[in-house]
């Protein structure tokens, strides 16, 4: 007997579209995302160059483009997603929400705003943090989160150089990492 697999309906968004901006490298987030999704709730990208250099904040150059363009799709929620940027100082994400806002009233939600919003309400105020990027960027991030009340009890960074060595990294080496870094006054570990 012979069976056959039907492609799956596509889904439209009848629901719910999101609109999601998120770094021009990062291959995982969409596929992830949409394996995740109910149905009826869509996803739809803009890209944004990320290079590395001395702040990468390059990747808010289009951002007001960006949001246009996902705005014309018809979306109903935006997403700002780079946890390095969206952390890079307490401010960012307000800079970044004035600047979506200044194009349209879409409601967004930015990476770093619901990590601390998680790790609140899991009342995670002493974590452990793991992360693909430099020292440099692991200290960003830990005076990011001390701003929010959330101390960093240890910290690894692979010092990893691009978004393809990022995703080259298997679960089983992400748990070795945080394993690592056991700590029994951790409330919460953060692999960022």
């Amino acid at each position: 007997m012979q069976t056959s697999v039907r492609p799956a309906a596509p889904n439209y968004g009848t629901r719910l579209r999101l609109g999601i901006m998120l770094p021009a490298s990062n291959t995982i987030v969409e596929p992830l995302a949409a394996a995740l999704l109910p149905a009826g709730v869509s996803l739809h990208a803009e890209r944004l160059m990320l290079r590395k250099g001395p702040t990468q904040l390059d990747m808010l150059d289009r951002i007001e483009e960006a949001t246009a363009l996902l705005v014309d799709a018809g979306v109903n929620r935006l997403i700002f997603h780079c946890t390095a940027i969206t952390m890079y100082d307490p401010e960012m994400p307000a800079r970044i929400r004035s600047r979506i806002a200044a194009v349209t009233p879409v409601p967004v939600t930015i990476t770093s705003e619901a990590i601390v919003g998680a790790l609140h309400a899991l009342g995670a105020r002493k974590v452990v943090l793991v992360t693909p990027y430099d020292q440099a960027t692991n200290d960003r991030e830990r005076a990011f989160l001390a701003h929010y009340g959330i101390r960093v009890l240890a910290d690894r960074a692979l010092d990893l150089k691009t978004a393809a060595e990022f995703f080259d990294v298997e679960s089983k080496q992400w748990v070795r990492e945080t394993i690592a870094l056991r700590d029994d006054d951790a409330d919460a570990y953060f692999v960022s």
